[in-house]
């Protein structure tokens, strides 16, 4: 009788090990998996930020070209390099890089997110106009710092126009910041 219940706990202990290597392999291989359609994910948006670059670089000196990557890219994406290239150009390539901004109506859902939603999400609205500038990026900038009930998103909005030169005048920045006493 002795023997018996050993051997029986002998088989449900090889069982469990064996399910439980089973479930072990399967959570591994699922990891596995996710890796990889993450790093191939990386490799397709890097891929798409280089033609998009490309791309919106060359429309720079030669605004007939076509646009294919810019065309097929989600809205994101075109204003993630737009926004990198912004940084880099300056001048008359800056000039024409807002304006190509403008024409296509870039910017308008960042006004929009500029305006309403979380704190974060206009935040982030907010330094991406900041990234691009534009006259419609300095006007959503300039609302934000006069009408936003939230103190650190005007703040926020006030570094983005310092950065883009676009401050109003010292007393009436420091009303709009409701910083008078």
């Amino acid at each position: 009788p002795g023997v018996l219940v050993a051997d029986h706990v002998a088989r449900l202990a090889t069982l469990v090990s064996l399910y439980g290597a089973l479930a072990m392999a399967a959570w591994l291989l699922l990891l596995v998996m996710r890796r990889d359609r993450r790093e191939r994910r990386r490799a397709v948006d890097q891929e798409t930020m280089r033609n998009l670059t490309r791309e919106i670089v060359a429309m720079l000196s030669d605004r007939s070209g076509a646009l294919p990557a810019f065309e097929r890219a989600q809205p994101n994406a075109r204003l993630a390099a737009i926004g990198n290239i912004g940084q880099l150009v300056r001048g008359e390539d800056r000039a024409q890089l807002i304006a190509f901004v403008e024409e296509q109506h870039l910017l308008d859902r960042a006004v929009r997110d500029s305006d309403r939603g979380s704190r974060r999400k206009r935040v982030e609205a907010i330094r991406l106009l900041g990234k691009i500038g534009g006259p419609s990026a300095l006007d959503a900038l300039g609302r934000a710092l006069r009408e936003d009930d939230d103190a650190d998103v005007r703040l926020e909005a006030a570094a983005m126009l310092a950065r883009l030169d676009g401050l109003p005048p010292p007393d009436e920045f420091i009303a709009q910041l409701g910083l008078a006493e």
